[in-house]
């Protein structure tokens, strides 16, 4: 089957981040359930000490920071996960990486997707991971509840649209990727080593797959340069 690949260099206007807030939901934000001791934090210094193997790609997209906060009721208990990014693309992009393919939760206002064991929603510049390791099915309106809880403590965003930029077409579901450099680059196609497109963390990608009338599917790779000198150096 064949696949094709195509990239556009563009230029964009980047988009501004949202303030960081207190958004983690306080005691009795549903009855009986409480904090489990204050959260736990991670930078950019140690977040390999949270996610090992992992990290490359919340740092090379542009981590802030991670508070991880424990929740529980009687026996039953669920972590929050509350990864402030740079800005809302890149709040996204890991969300892109990590949803998978799940259901979404009418309830909650903002992107989500997810399973009785976690339930993953972006916002703004904050990517959110909710863990039932129980995987008890009763904990799941909770989860929901603590979604929505975050959401509305964020408050109203301007969300990023990456997908403006790609050329009309009927895009492939759930195939639509971001990326700022190597790592996530390497899950889309294989370019070459290192920094190819010389985006240095500063610029941002898009890819997704488009049905074909031909055998197999297209993929397009769209990069928004801020700058038009830094585009043709990098084509």
């Amino acid at each position: 089957m064949r696949h094709s690949v195509y990239i556009i260099l563009i230029i964009l206007v980047a988009i501004l981040s949202l303030p960081a807030s207190d958004i983690l939901p306080k005691d009795q934000f549903l009855p009986g359930w409480v904090k489990n001791k204050s959260p736990k934090k991670f930078t950019s210094s140690n977040l390999y000490g949270h996610i090992n193997g992992g990290a490359e790609l919340f740092l090379e997209f542009g981590f802030e920071e991670l508070l991880i906060q424990e929740y529980h009721h009687k026996d039953q208990k669920i972590d929050v996960e509350l990864y402030r990014m740079l800005d809302p693309v890149a709040a996204l992009g890991i969300y892109l990486m990590k949803a998978g393919v799940g259901e979404a939760a009418e309830s909650i206002p903002a992107r989500n997707s997810g399973n009785r064991y976690q339930l993953t929603l972006t916002s703004g510049n904050y990517f959110i991971q909710i863990n039932n390791f129980s995987g008890k099915t009763e904990n799941q309106p909770i989860m929901f509840a603590l979604g929505s809880e975050i959401i509305r403590n964020i408050g109203p965003v301007t969300e990023s649209q990456p997908a403006t930029i790609l050329p009309k077409g009927e895009i492939v579901q759930n195939s639509m990727r971001l990326f700022r450099g190597p790592y996530a680059l390497q899950a889309i196609y294989t370019f070459g080593a290192g920094d190819i497109f010389q985006l240095d963390r500063k610029t941002y990608g898009v890819a997704s797959d488009y049905h074909s009338e031909n055998d197999g599917n297209i993929s397009v790779v769209v990069i928004s340069y801020p700058e038009e000198a830094l585009a043709l150096k990098a084509f």
